[in-house]
């Protein structure tokens, strides 16, 4: 997502619709290690941001931490979440 990169210290975003397997991401904390399709090294969740779903604005994610996010909306409420992620390194 573009727009959130335009706002400065922001890593970038992947958004999808919580019915879209975006609800994956809701329970991963940090400290959590997942493995992306298509990359050679794991991942770890180094950062979790809960944000209001409306009137939310890029300030909220500034700092965020990881060298790639992915966001997704809970179900139910007016909330979204943004986990970063870093490479593991398994040396």
């Amino acid at each position: 997502m573009r727009s959130y990169q335009a706002a400065g210290n922001i890593p970038p975003v992947w958004a999808a619709h919580n019915n879209c397997g975006g609800d994956a991401i809701l329970p991963w904390e940090i400290g959590q290690r997942i493995v992306i399709e298509g990359r050679d090294q794991p991942y770890e969740v180094v950062d979790v941001r809960d944000t209001a779903k409306r009137w939310t604005t890029t300030d909220d994610l500034l700092g965020l931490q990881g060298e790639l996010a992915l966001q997704t909306c809970y179900y139910g409420v007016a909330q979204m979440r943004f986990v970063g992620l870093a490479p593991v390194d398994e040396d």
